[in-house]
């Protein structure tokens, strides 16, 4: 969350960033401009036929028939020919040399923004790429964010727990902060949910890597954050909702009730084979033998069906046997370079080495240099997520209301939001259609209340919409007066002042106009 003026920029996905030499990259264009000239110069140093005569008594002298002679047209003279077809080899090898440049300087990922140059990261198979190659620094520069700031602090983070972040400003000077609830990479978004293999807890965890089997009701895992020497994790079947032994394809919804081939099903086991067949009933556990070499089912018939792994797509647990544990202390939620998301108790920052342990007890060390963003997760900073409205009223444009998008759009897609440095994904939001009014009692607790609000992605490029916060019947103030346009998200932060009630409206711009989704990633309350 850059603290700074959004601007619009591009995002350029698919290229992994490279390095070339300017005189590598010069002298290619060069011998385009050299190759397209010597070319044309050729051609206007050919001998010019002036008339048919010529070509009928050069076709006497070579022993072919002789053709009939035809009246020729005038013709140009030479020497203006020539000096058409050299300054047209000159503007076409420039033009050569200008589509060279452009093409190495899009291929490397670079976009010049005003004055300067500006990396895009991009995103390839779901595992976002950084400009010095992946599982390396992307940038030293953090935003750090604490209740007794209203603006955000900027430098490198030396060392964090759950009471103070130690942080080097650009001057040197070591500062310590209390109450951070937010860290975030200068210029580089939250990236996208992970699309690899990985598998997805109740609690929100995201882990990619590798399956390595089922054993006695646990998933046996090799975490992609950890090296192919540490031991694999052994995640019990009661925190688990899906595991996903393939790339996860395209247009699945965020969460697994919404997919197609868990609707309807209750109280089963499901697998989803890579033939798109599906199998519910009972997984059972694979004792006594090897647990990377198969997967069984028991049908609700009372037949088994044992199958490999490279069988099956994804396995999806009892919905009616998950538990989530509930924790009493401060988690950190960590994001990082492959998009995973980790949830973390007793979490440090020592030696650039993020230590903690996750919710099933499993101890994790992680690299600072894989971690882009991380946010805390406690009672005494709620996000507004956390808080359920007390009155919820809706007056859609049409007669259909769409339902509320919490943590999502409506549409089951995950809250993506245009930042100046791409698109980046929230991790909790809300999603709302004009008209529509949350009410929240606070009990006089927050000072602020701060977010990132934008329209949804797919919303026409002329859409608005019109945004009001009310406290105790007083109208907050708000940027713009509360008008929201199609671009880059906006931060707000708007003064409580210890209000006991918050009303919260998306509205229609003007009359008739129908509005669009709008987004608001990472809202929360600050005491």
């Amino acid at each position: 969350m850059d603290s700074t003026t959004p601007h619009t920029s591009c995002h350029l996905e698919g290229y992994n960033i490279r390095q070339r030499g300017s005189n590598d990259l010069l002298s290619r264009g060069v011998t385009r401009v050299m190759s397209v000239t010597a070319s044309l110069s050729l051609l206007s140093r050919r001998p010019r036929r002036s008339s048919p005569v010529h070509q009928q008594a050069s076709a006497t002298t070579d022993g072919f028939a002789e053709t009939e002679a035809i009246a020729a047209p005038p013709t140009q003279p030479a020497s203006l020919r020539r000096h058409v077809l050299k300054r047209l080899s000159l503007v076409l090898g420039l033009f050569c040399l200008v589509m060279e440049l452009d093409y190495r300087f899009w291929s490397a990922g670079s976009l010049l923004v005003g004055s300067g140059v500006s990396l895009a990261a991009a995103s390839q198979g779901g595992q976002f790429v950084s400009p010095s190659g992946p599982n390396e620094s992307i940038n030293d520069e953090w935003i750090v964010y604490a209740c007794g700031s209203e603006l955000p602090k900027r430098g490198t983070v030396v060392a964090l727990d759950k009471e103070t972040t130690r942080l080097r400003l650009a001057n040197g000077q070591m500062v310590s902060l209390t109450g951070v609830y937010h860290w975030q990479r200068s210029e580089v978004p939250f990236p996208r949910f992970p699309t690899a293999p990985h598998f997805l807890t109740v609690a929100g965890d995201r882990i990619t890597g590798t399956f390595r089997g089922l054993d006695q009701d646990r998933l046996v895992w090799l975490a992609a954050v950890h090296s192919q020497e540490a031991p694999p994790w052994r995640v019990p079947w009661s925190a688990l909702q899906v595991v996903w032994l393939i790339d996860q394809p395209a247009h699945v919804p965020l969460h697994p009730s919404e997919y197609p081939w868990l609707r309807n099903i209750v109280n089963h086991d499901v697998l989803l084979l890579r033939n798109g067949d599906v199998l519910r009933g009972v997984l059972l556990e694979n004792t006594g033998a090897d647990p990377s070499d198969r997967c069984t089912i028991q049908l609700p018939a009372g037949t088994t069906r044992q199958l490999t792994p490279q069988q099956v797509a994804a396995i999806a647990f009892n919905p009616a046997l998950l538990r989530m544990k509930k924790v009493q202390e401060p988690l950190l939620l960590a994001v990082l370079q492959d998009g995973s998301r980790l949830h973390l108790r007793q979490f440090r920052l020592a030696d650039q080495t993020l230590h903690g342990t996750t919710l099933w007890g499993a101890a994790v060390v992680i690299p600072w240099p894989q971690v882009v963003g991380a946010s805390l997760l406690t009672s005494a900073i709620p996000r507004l997520t956390d808080l359920s409205a007390v009155q919820v009223e809706q007056q859609p444009y049409l007669d259909t209301v769409t339902p509320l998008g919490r943590h999502c759009q409506p549409d089951g897609r995950p809250l993506e939001l245009f930042w100046s440095s791409g698109k980046a994904t929230a991790d909790w939001g809300l999603a709302l259609t004009p008209r529509t009014s949350l009410r929240y009692q606070l009990a006089g607790r927050y000072r602020r209340l701060e977010a990132w609000v934008a329209l949804a992605p797919s919303a026409a490029p002329t859409s608005r919409v019109r945004l009001r916060l009310v406290g105790d019947d007083r109208s907050l103030p708000l940027p713009h007066d509360g008008l929201l346009t199609y671009g880059p998200a906006q931060w707000i932060q708007v003064p409580l002042h210890n209000a006991q009630e918050l009303t919260l409206t998306v509205d229609f711009a003007s009359a008739g106009e129908p509005g669009a989704v709008t987004l608001w990633g990472w809202p929360r309350l600050i005491p």
